[in-house]
């Protein structure tokens, strides 16, 4: 889902994306980034999706088993070396292999 901090003791609800329907969750996914460009403010997107987080994301922190495993760009997390990172990234590729065959 999305937080958008507009005022530090301020929270707006989180709106969950894997819930939508494809299409509109594709439109969400427009909007949000309509809206990071706009509002130039810190926003916290948080994904189990890993294709959401590289579209979407400027930075993806990856948690496991409540400890931060890193903080990455999207072409850092497709090349990081910790075991956590590389099973999301091998997951990616096995869904994008299905794809193409």
């Amino acid at each position: 889902g999305v937080e958008v901090l507009s005022h530090p003791s301020r929270k707006n609800p989180a709106v969950p994306f894997g819930a939508l329907d494809p299409v509109t969750r594709a439109e969400m996914q427009r909007e949000f980034q309509r809206l990071k460009k706009q509002l130039n403010k810190t926003i916290v997107f948080v994904t189990h999706d890993v294709r959401e987080a590289l579209m979407l994301a400027t930075r993806i922190a990856l948690l496991s088993e409540g400890r931060l495993v890193g903080v990455y760009s999207a072409r850092d997390f497709r090349a990081a070396a910790e075991p956590e990172a590389r099973a999301f990234v091998r997951a990616l590729e096995a869904g994008e292999d299905l794809l193409t065959a």
